[in-house]
């Protein structure tokens, strides 16, 4: 009888299909297998999530304060429209043109810097 509170949370948490926003929805699925497929595997890419970014996207990965500079040896930035990032938000706007999204969908842009041949 412990568990009968958190039957309607547990149903939802082991359905897939209907967590529309977490790692295994379609979005973040297409995010996570660009991620492997077109970034070099000694990437370091700045999320929000880095164990998230680690399991699914196979790359290493950081997350900075939200109050805090955003700071460190990084090849990419991954934004997410679900998950606030302060600190990578505030280092795009301020890197102005020499960052450029190389990846977007309705949830997720990765952001790397214009120099990048990642197109």
């Amino acid at each position: 009888a412990v568990g009968l509170p958190y039957q309607n949370f547990l149903e939802y948490a082991l359905r897939a299909d209907l967590n529309a926003s977490g790692p295994q929805s379609i979005e973040a699925q297409q995010v996570f297998a660009f991620v492997k497929s077109e970034t070099p595997e000694d990437a370091v890419i700045v999320f929000v999530k880095p164990r998230v970014l680690g399991v699914y996207g196979e790359r290493d990965s950081f997350a900075q304060h939200p109050d805090k500079e955003l700071r460190g040896d990084f090849d990419y930035v991954l934004l997410s429209q679900d998950l606030p990032d302060a600190s990578a938000e505030r280092f795009l706007a301020r890197a102005d043109s020499t960052w450029r999204p190389v990846f977007r969908n309705e949830r997720f842009t990765l952001y790397a810097p214009a120099s990048s041949t990642l197109r």
